[in-house]
């Protein structure tokens, strides 16, 4: 797992997620910060990398990039990303424009990876929003088959249903069903407790979009 962080003069949100997934194997820690990198954010970088070191986690990799070249500075981080399979990125700190081409970057990642969006309030205790960034490239390039589109229809309409209950409305073999539930809860439009299907609100989203 690739951990992205943005980062201005405060470090705190970039340790108390590192605390909350270390139990998690983490294979690298990216820094983003804006160029030229001032004496505050080296301070909070060295905050980093002395608690990354007490956590044995791997050392964190600095990028400080341009951001009057927004194209040039995502092409740099795309290319960084694009082949971590899964990336947790926490974009609570740190400059508007920085997080604004680090969230560019991420987005064009998840062609090819997972990718985990936080942002929070600088209080530890704020409210905190968590995007599966893969919803955005599902909503732009595919289109919901016919039998998705039922599947989720149902769900909006009766929550908790189970797959054989949805495999009997829509006349379909349970086999065939899992499979598109399958793809459903890979990108999060469905969720499945004690055996019972429920549509996110991302699946409102999804279906508004495949309306003609």
């Amino acid at each position: 797992m690739l951990m992205v962080f943005t980062l201005g003069f405060h470090a705190d949100h970039v340790i108390r997620r590192l605390f909350k997934v270390r139990e998690q194997s983490i294979d690298a820690i990216h820094i983003v910060t804006a160029r030229p990198v001032v004496r505050a954010v080296k301070q909070a970088y060295s905050e980093i990398v002395s608690i990354v070191d007490r956590m044995r986690l791997p050392p964190p990799k600095l990028f400080d990039i341009a951001i009057e070249s927004p194209a040039a500075s995502t092409y740099i981080l795309w290319r960084e990303w694009r082949e971590h399979p899964h990336i947790v990125a926490d974009l609570s700190g740190g400059m508007r424009p920085v997080v604004a081409i680090t969230m560019t970057a991420l987005a064009l990642t998840t062609q090819r990876s997972y990718v985990e969006l936080y942002i929070a309030g600088e209080r530890e205790d704020a409210a905190e929003a968590r995007i599966p960034l893969n919803i955005i490239t599902y909503a732009l390039t595919k289109t919901l088959s016919q039998e998705k589109k039922e599947i989720l229809q149902n769900l909006l309409k009766t929550p908790g249903l189970t797959q054989h209950h949805l495999a009997q409305l829509l006349g379909k073999s349970d086999r065939t069903i899992r499979a598109h539930l399958s793809e459903l809860k890979k990108y999060e439009l469905v969720q499945e407790k004690e055996k019972k299907l429920y549509p996110t609100d991302w699946a409102k989203i999804l279906i508004e979009l495949n309306q003609p």
